[in-house]
């Protein structure tokens, strides 16, 4: 699906009668100074004149409903409004959103632009839920009910074979990101149940420093059979993210459950965990470093523009300009990256098995990531929040399709809990839980699903607790929420 794209300075349109060039602020309030050209919309558009005219390129991308990329491309697939001029890009589709009007030339709309505007905006969905939708958004609610009336849960240990194991939901940052991203979802007898709940784990696993990661040992199990005594401490090989990750997670929480004055109280922590991260990583330019880190490139980036909303909230412009100085050269680093990996074929044809070995340990065309032999997550789509996800299918769509056409064609049973190995990569039985969770989340953010569909993705728990089951269901109702209000 294509569009004709938008710029702060706007190439000629055919059928289109230029006039005056005037100078405005765009009423989307995002400080940008838009320099537009007046001009008479085409026939065929279906929206009051001036909301394309009076917006710029970063609030455009969520201004539009649905049906006007479909009326557009339509004109474009007929060859009355395409040229090169315009510098044609794909549309991306989020929740009934337009959220792809790139920059003239295919050059990418700044990544710190693009976050401007809240991919999931709604802070109370529960009368935009379609009803065929109803009984997942109950069915939410009975979820996280019963895993808050329970006593504390221990973080699940996840032994997948010769890979070794895993712990998950294991630090506080991931599950504030997926009951704050449930809120709007939830009656409110659940509501309170969350905000208590998320009050206490705020002071006894702050998500802004290193106390955000839970004991291993402390808490009633999560898993579904009976383990032998564990360690208290991690595998040492164990690779973590930095806290600075749960930034985005941490917005959240102040957004949804408008909880800004607990995080005003701690700005300066958060402000420190920021300063701990750019410490420890120095720059992004570093290639070697950031090929360490390159599992959590995602989640960084996330971060970057979860605190950069805080500090405009706070209006501490100071750290703003920093963070969006790092997070536009991070969200480049990811582009290319993303870019990249596709120029080969993702699943070529092999003359032998030495040559499946060699290109399965090479990273299977960039699709997975090894942390260790016999390990490996699906890097591209790991950690992935919904502004990063729609901003990579945006100026990457081609990409976009080819790491999605990977899996239907090879991992057909991605989105079953606790199935089969999909893709033979050591002597594994299952894959982690966190590896359905990054595809689905990549199935709606760089695919833009329906959520009929996404519905289908969701399968069931993996343990009592499952904050990716909840994660799952919460992003298919707000792209609900989103095409519901647009109608």
């Amino acid at each position: 699906m294509q569009t004709f794209q938008r710029s702060l300075a706007i190439n000629p349109i055919p059928n289109v009668v230029q006039t005056q060039t005037q100078r405005r602020d765009c009423p989307g309030q995002c400080g940008i100074n838009v320099y537009k050209r007046g001009f008479e919309f085409p026939s065929f558009w279906p929206l009051p004149k001036a909301a394309l005219g009076l917006a710029c390129a970063a609030c455009l991308m969520v201004s539009l409903p649905a049906v006007c990329s479909e009326l557009v491309a339509n004109k474009l697939n007929e060859g009355n409004l395409a040229t090169p001029q315009l510098g044609v890009t794909t549309v991306c589709e989020l929740g009934g959103h337009l959220v792809a009007v790139g920059l003239n030339q295919g050059q990418p709309l700044a990544f710190t632009a693009w976050g401007e505007r809240i991919a999931f905006p709604l802070r109370d969905t529960r009368e935009a839920i379609p009803e065929n939708l109803r009984p997942l958004q109950s069915e939410l609610d009975a979820f996280v009910d019963e895993w808050l009336k329970a006593e504390l849960l221990a973080p699940l240990r996840v032994e997948i074979g010769l890979s070794g194991c895993e712990y998950f939901f294991d630090q506080s940052g991931e599950i504030f990101w997926a009951l704050s991203l449930a809120w709007p979802h939830l009656s409110p007898r659940t509501q309170g149940e969350v905000r208590e709940f998320l009050a206490a784990l705020w002071e006894e696993f702050p998500p802004y420093d290193g106390r955000c990661f839970l004991p291993v040992d402390r808490g009633a199990r999560r898993e579904g059979y009976v383990l032998p005594k564990l360690p208290s401490r991690r595998d040492a090989r164990e690779r973590l993210p930095h806290p600075f990750a749960n930034m985005y997670g941490i917005w959240a929480y102040a957004h949804y459950l408008d909880e800004w004055p607990r995080v005003r109280e701690k700005y300066g922590e958060l402000r420190g965990c920021w300063q701990s991260f750019k410490k420890s990583k120095q720059t992004w330019s570093a290639q070697e470093k950031m090929e360490h880190e390159e599992l959590f490139a995602n989640a960084y980036l996330g971060a970057m523009l979860g605190l950069m909303r805080i500090g405009k909230y706070l209006n501490d412009t100071k750290t703003q300009a920093e963070l969006a100085s790092e997070a536009d050269k991070l969200a480049q680093w990811t582009l290319e990256r993303f870019r990249r990996n596709t120029e080969e074929p993702m699943l070529p044809p092999f003359a032998n098995v030495n040559e499946f070995d060699r290109w399965r340990a090479e990273g299977m065309g960039g699709f997975f990531w090894q942390q260790t032999p016999h390990k490996a997550k699906p890097v591209q789509f790991q950690g992935l929040v919904p502004e990063v996800g729609s901003w990579l299918r945006a100026n990457a769509p081609d990409a976009a399709r080819k790491y999605l056409d990977f899996v239907d064609r090879s991992l057909p049973g991605w989105y079953l809990m606790a199935e089969e190995r999909q893709f033979h990569f050591g002597e594994n039985y299952i894959d982690f839980p966190d590896f359905s969770l990054s595809i689905f989340q990549a199935k709606a953010y760089l695919g833009g699903s329906q959520p009929e569909q996404l519905a289908e993705w969701v399968d069931i728990p993996f343990c009592p607790g499952d904050a990716y089951f909840v994660e799952k269901l919460a992003i298919l109702l707000h792209v609900a929420a989103n095409q519901s209000r647009l109608k």
